[in-house]
């Protein structure tokens, strides 16, 4: 495992995106673990989405009920979990994945990050899962990985990263030779997420100009595109 701060903060730099923290496979039986605990050792807010209050319980009872709901007119909830200056939230997306997201700039110095490390350890530990922590919605690219059961605590430094991306992604180093990955903090690909949208742009502006049946109608209110 690194234990040096500097190989490990590029992980956590703010670009305005979260870091995500996921279970993945879980059953009703692993919610109803983790909620328990979280019940019983944590300092817990519970509630609305935007509207949770601190409360001693999360309810357990309510949550059950949302996560096996198929009519989706339940009222949806959030847990925020206080550990010292840190906020964990928990979400109820699916009942066969627990996503946490975390801000960044709380992550700022090793406790802080042993306080997660140790959060996600002792989580794994409970459900007997191993969990990862990726950047926002990028579950397919763990940054750290932790399994209690395999004593494993696996934390990919830049370097690492960067290779790693690359070995899954081979078409995006050819398509952008200029990505710049010191400015990619954690791949929550805020700017390769523009560099896409202009590939696509000008891929959408080749097609237009190379196929001869589409036909332009100006107008000046609107442009409308009429395929023959």
């Amino acid at each position: 495992m690194i234990n040096n701060w500097d190989e490990i903060k590029w992980i956590f730099e703010p670009d305005g995106s979260l870091i995500d923290i996921y279970a993945q496979n879980v059953k009703i039986e692993d919610w109803i673990i983790l909620i328990n605990y979280l019940n019983a050792n944590h300092i817990v807010k519970y509630g609305p989405l935007g509207e949770n209050k601190e409360t001693s319980k999360i309810d357990l009872d309510y949550l059950i009920h949302f996560l096996n709901d198929k009519s989706g007119e339940l009222e949806l909830k959030i847990v925020s979990i206080i550990i010292d200056d840190i906020i964990i939230n928990l979400h109820f997306f699916s009942i066969d994945e627990i996503e946490f997201d975390i801000d960044p700039k709380e992550i700022y110095s090793f406790d802080n990050y042993n306080k997660i490390l140790d959060f996600m350890n002792k989580v794994s530990e409970l459900l007997n899962k191993p969990l990862i922590l990726t950047g926002e919605n990028q579950s397919e690219f763990p940054l750290i990985n932790v399994d209690f059961s395999k004593n494993l605590i696996k934390v990919l430094t830049k370097k690492e990263a960067e290779q790693l991306w690359k070995q899954l992604n081979p078409q995006s180093f050819k398509i952008l030779p200029k990505i710049n990955f010191e400015n990619l903090s954690s791949f929550k690909m805020k700017e390769f997420q523009k560099e896409i949208i202009w590939i696509m742009l000008l891929l959408l502006i080749s097609y237009f100009f190379y196929n001869p049946n589409l036909v332009f109608n100006l107008s000046d209110e609107k442009t409308v595109i009429d395929i023959n």
